[in-house]
């Protein structure tokens, strides 16, 4: 059976307030998981790299291509991120399989964050559907943004198989605080 897109996201709304990543996972289609999982260890190799440079000469800020560099991995594998639930290495998340760094790292940035559980409780009420082609839908709802207004958001959900899977937006992707190594939430 087909789940339509809007059950898709009103299901994916479901699982979020009850912090059940796994499902969230699930529900989010495998090239969704693919480019964010790269952009996050991506991000923390950058942040690895940063922080492993002499205070007086690593500058202002660092930055990330989205691309995992081998080499960064391979130095850094053993990083420890304290901050993070298990206190896991960059090594064993971007070993993790997809959907399980996906639950992982998702629960981390509503659980570990500095406001815990901000935007998952928000209440999103699915408003309608735009059917763009026979595989690829938007859904429309209405949820809180970062300031207490009600706005309007999209949620685009793609075909595969029988299965519509959400492509994720910004109003749920959520990602741990980095924090400077050694310091605690």
């Amino acid at each position: 059976m087909i789940a339509s897109p809007t059950e898709v996201v009103a299901a994916a709304f479901s699982a979020l307030e009850s912090g059940d990543w796994t499902t969230v996972a699930e529900l989010t289609h495998p090239s969704a998981i693919t480019e964010f999982r790269s952009h996050q260890i991506s991000h923390l190799l950058a942040w690895a790299e940063f922080y492993a440079k002499d205070e007086t000469t690593r500058g202002s800020g660092f930055g990330s291509s989205g691309e995992i560099s081998a080499e960064l991995l391979a130095r850094f594998t053993e990083r420890t991120l304290d901050w993070l639930p298990d206190r896991p290495t960059i090594g064993a998340l971007a070993a993790a399989a997809p959907k399980e760094f996906f639950a992982r790292w998702l629960g981390a940035g509503y659980t570990e964050s500095p406001r815990p559980r901000q935007g998952q409780r928000i209440p999103r009420r699915v408003l309608g559907v735009v059917q763009e082609s026979e595989r690829l839908a938007h859904v429309v709802y209405r949820g809180m943004g970062w300031i207490p207004i009600v706005e309007i958001q999209v949620m685009s959900v793609s075909r595969e198989g029988d299965r519509w899977l959400l492509m994720q937006n910004m109003d749920i992707l959520r990602s741990p605080r980095l924090l400077k190594p050694g310091a605690s939430c």
